[in-house]
């Protein structure tokens, strides 16, 4: 057999044999995101309280078959502050580049209050919170709080 005979022989049987080991045939599609923890701080309003920063809001507790409630392990406080005479625009995208993780105080009717551990120093301050499961899933983000402090 010469060369070029078995080089199409090889071309031949790889267009029958290469095909069927691509596996399953499908159009494209977009992996499931991972779950999130639902609950999540509604209202979030940020106070000076005795020369630290603190935070308060309502969290919905959704209830599950049994009429257990999730309970957050921590919540993340996002936080960012600029000085008072430079502040972002109004609806201009805030950065949230840092973050403490704590545990909050949620009472059985769903108030939140967190102290952030901030002290005061003059600035405008932003501030958003997600509540995280004992697993480390963060549930959805808070609105964004802001407070000025002079």
């Amino acid at each position: 057999m010469k060369l070029r005979d078995l080089v199409l022989y090889a071309v031949f049987l790889s267009m029958f044999i290469l095909p069927g080991g691509c596996g399953k045939k499908a159009p494209p599609f977009l992996p499931k995101a991972k779950e999130t923890f639902p609950l999540q701080v509604e209202g979030l309003e940020a106070r000076e309280q005795q020369g630290e920063l603190s935070l308060s809001g309502t969290v919905i507790l959704p209830r599950d078959r049994r009429g257990k409630a999730p309970v957050p392990q921590s919540c993340r406080v996002y936080h960012v502050r600029y000085a008072a005479d430079n502040p972002p625009c109004d609806g201009c995208p805030i950065s949230f580049a840092t973050y403490k993780e704590m545990k909050p105080h949620i009472a059985g009717d769903g108030r939140f209050q967190c102290d952030t551990g901030l002290k005061k120093v003059p600035g405008m301050y932003y501030f958003m919170v997600r509540l995280v499961d004992p697993g480390g899933l963060a549930g959805p983000p808070s609105n964004t709080a802001t407070l000025l402090v002079k």
